[in-house]
C-alpha cells in the first residue's frame, strides 16, 4: 500500500461527522494523508451546513494541496474529462489526479470515481464499512 492517502470530500466529512477523525488519524498512522484543494473548497461548502465538518478541514495531520505542475493539471483534465458534470465530482477529479502523480491511494466513496481510478491504473483504498451508513457505499 502507498505510503500516501489522497482524501475525498465524502469520506472525511463522514469520518469527522461522526468524530472519528481520531480513528482516521490512527488508521493513516505516519503515512501522509493529503486532500487538493477542490476536496478544501467542498469541505468549506459543507461546514457551512455541518459544523463539525471543519474539523477535517483544521486536523494538522491532513495537508492541503494545489494542484499546480503541469502534471497534476493533466492529470486532472483526463480525470474532469471522465467525471466531471457541471460542479459535480470536481473533488474526485482533483483526487485522482494527485493519487496519479503521488503514486499515492485515492480515497474515494463514488462508484464512478472508483471505476475511472480502475480504468486508468490508480491506485484505491480496500473498501471499508465506515461510509455504508451516511451513504449508502462503502469506500
Amino acid at each position: 500500500m502507498s505510503e500516501t492517502f489522497v482524501f475525498d470530500t465524502g469520506p472525511l466529512s463522514a469520518f469527522a461527522t461522526n468524530n472519528w477523525l481520531g480513528v482516521l488519524k490512527a488508521v493513516v498512522g505516519k503515512r501522509r494523508a493529503v486532500i487538493p484543494d477542490a476536496v478544501v473548497a467542498e469541505l468549506r461548502e459543507g461546514e457551512a451546513k455541518d459544523s463539525r465538518i471543519g474539523a477535517a478541514l483544521t486536523a494538522d495531520w491532513i495537508e492541503h494541496r494545489e494542484l499546480t505542475s503541469r502534471a497534476e493539471q493533466e492529470a486532472f483534465a483526463d480525470f474532469s474529462e471522465l467525471l466531471v458534470v457541471g460542479d459535480r465530482n470536481i473533488g474526485e477529479a482533483g483526487v485522482l489526479a494527485l493519487a496519479r502523480t503521488m503514486r499515492a491511494t485515492a480515497v474515494v466513496d463514488d462508484a464512478a470515481a472508483r471505476k475511472a481510478a480502475t480504468s486508468t491504473t490508480s491506485t484505491t483504498a480496500p473498501r471499508c464499512g465506515c461510509c455504508a451508513g451516511r451513504y449508502g457505499t462503502v469506500c
